[in-house]
């Protein structure tokens, strides 16, 4: 599947509302904390929850996805994201000022 393909099945799997690609982006970004309502604006706030200042939109993005072990060119990364579909959850979980220590072994 092409990019897009994948990132509108994560988009769709996550809840999103089917409809333009752009306002699903949105959409997604605002599930994930961003407050504006531009895509652009939208994006430099979700990368500066994940933990990644605002430099260039393609730096931090960038940033970000190495920090989640993805490699290679921009677009194989993105991909490797949309297939993966982390949940907010997951895409933040570790990514946060306050320190927290588990006392209990996880059991798996």
């Amino acid at each position: 599947m092409s990019l897009n393909d994948n990132r509108l099945t994560c988009f769709l799997v996550s809840g999103i509302t089917q409809e333009a690609m752009p306002d699903m982006e949105l959409a997604w970004l605002q599930s994930e904390g961003a407050t504006s309502d531009n895509r652009n604006d939208a994006w430099e706030e979700f990368l500066v929850i994940q933990g990644f200042p605002y430099s260039t939109y393609s730096d931090a993005r960038n940033a970000w996805l190495n920090s989640l072990g993805y490699t290679g060119a921009t677009e194989d990364m993105l991909n490797q994201y949309w297939i993966a579909c982390p949940t907010a959850a997951s895409a933040t979980l570790w990514i946060d000022a306050d320190p927290w220590v588990d006392l209990e072994e996880w059991i798996g």
